[in-house]
């Protein structure tokens, strides 16, 4: 039985990785139109880093 000692760790982090994306994927309250617009001409008109 000792030797399934070693399933306890990755099972546990399994879980709590389940409960995090569970949270992090949560409905959020919807955006109107206008605001989604708003939103994507301000990241447009940011100025991004040449690499």
């Amino acid at each position: 039985m000792l030797i399934l000692l070693w399933l306890v760790p990755p099972v546990v982090v399994t879980v709590l990785v389940a409960l995090w994306v569970g949270w992090v994927g949560r409905q959020r309250p919807e955006m109107t139109r206008e605001e989604a617009a708003r939103r994507m001409g301000e990241a447009l008109a940011r100025r991004r880093p040449r690499v």
